[in-house]
């Protein structure tokens, strides 16, 4: 998977106003295809097309749903002005395309954006994306589905502080795992789309400060059996190792080729669990 600058202009998204990083995208390295995390969703956006009957699609990104089956966690870079979509939970999607839509464009493989199916919403907000800057890039969004998804589990909110508590069980910050999940390019150069939902395990980088108060920095080196995120993956879930915690959502990386560091965002904190649980959010734009 990754993420957004490289995955923003891959989102079709404008370039992110936080000293130079890339928002995330798709799993990649040593991921395999994810049938162990149902609510995990492809989110595609929509918004007014310039031109009557033109293409409305946006941008795409990964989100989690809740117990409450109609709200959805996502980074708040892919909730940034605009309020429409559909969420897509089958681990392979792109057949639900219209072949006919747009000229032909919903069936494009090349793009992989479905017309058809999934679930619509027409409710999407930011905690702050956009009107803050590092370190607190605000980066979470929710998106509410028109209609309730009933699936066989869902995504738990985290503890406040869960992070904290998680990353301190071991001495050894590096052998701290985590899952990823999402939908997204494979590969950068040349890019590769697959059209399915992957997963794979990362680790905390080994560095000083590998945790924030806002952030976990983790390590997609392929090389060393870890898997990352790539463009199409923003917003996708960081779960604790073998469960459904959701303790941050993927944020942004420092390269545009779906390797090196990645930034999450912690879901953990006071602020965003009430932000998530308050049915008036204020949305940030």
């Amino acid at each position: 998977m990754r993420r957004p600058s490289a995955v923003l202009a891959a989102l079709g998204l404008t370039a992110l106003t936080l000293t130079g990083p890339a928002p995330s995208q798709a799993v990649t390295g040593n991921a395999t295809v994810d049938d162990e995390h149902p609510y995990v969703a492809l989110l595609v956006f929509y918004t007014e097309p310039a031109e009557p009957g033109g293409d409305p699609y946006s941008h795409r990104c990964t989100g989690s749903l809740l117990a409450d089956r109609v709200t959805v966690v996502t980074a708040g870079h892919c909730t940034q002005g605009v309020d429409t979509g559909r969420a897509y939970f089958q681990t392979s999607p792109f057949p639900d395309y219209d072949p006919t839509a747009f000229g032909g464009r919903g069936g494009d493989t090349t793009t992989g954006y479905p017309y058809l199916g999934g679930t619509e919403f027409r409710d999407a907000a930011n905690l702050g994306f956009g009107s803050r800057s590092l370190p607190d890039t605000g980066d979470l969004g929710v998106v509410v589905l028109d209609e309730p998804v009933t699936l066989e589990r869902y995504a738990e909110l985290p503890a406040p502080g869960a992070v904290d508590t998680y990353t301190s069980s071991s001495s050894a910050k590096r052998t701290v795992d985590f899952t990823l999940s999402g939908y997204g390019v494979s590969q950068v150069k040349p890019r590769v789309l697959v059209g399915q939902r992957l997963t794979a395990r990362s680790q905390l980088v080994s560095d000083d400060s590998p945790v924030s108060e806002y952030h976990l920095k983790t390590s997609s080196n392929a090389s060393q059996g870890k898997g990352g995120s790539c463009v199409g993956d923003s917003g996708g879930p960081v779960l604790a190792e073998g469960t459904d915690v959701l303790l941050a959502v993927v944020s942004f990386g420092r390269n545009d080729n779906c390797r090196g560091v990645e930034y999450s965002y912690r879901v953990d904190r006071e602020e965003t669990l009430a932000w998530i649980g308050d049915d008036g959010r204020v949305d940030a734009g």
